[in-house]
């Protein structure tokens, strides 16, 4: 389901917590994505977060989703970023993104990366 623009959803695949998002994660859209992706920290499960179906990010979006891989990070969860394209992989490269966590293709190649 689509709340405030964006569908976030928190699933295990393996031994990784996949956070899935469609639609347009902006500041109307964050209290709900905040919520689920702590859920995905506190699992402390390696995390993947799939945005092949993101079509927008804000500045406040961009927030959460760095904020969310400093809080993996610290606590040795791996964090991969998969399926970044168009103007949000856009965003996700202008600001060097990929110096600190891994981009891959598809949801597959990031499972595929943490075994």
């Amino acid at each position: 389901m689509v709340e405030h623009g964006i569908s976030v959803k928190h699933m295990i695949e393996g031994s990784a917590s996949i956070l899935e998002l469609q639609g347009r994660l902006e500041a109307k859209s964050l209290h709900h994505a905040h919520d689920v992706f702590a859920e995905a920290v506190a699992a402390g499960a390696p995390i993947v977060l799939d945005i092949a179906k993101l079509s927008f990010l804000s500045s406040a979006g961009l927030r959460l989703i760095l904020k969310t891989m400093k809080q993996a990070q610290a606590m040795r969860q791996p964090f991969v970023i998969a399926g970044a394209k168009g103007p949000v992989k856009e965003i996700l490269d202008s600001i060097g993104l990929r110096q600190f966590c891994p981009f891959t293709r598809n949801r597959t190649e990031a499972l595929a990366k943490l075994v």
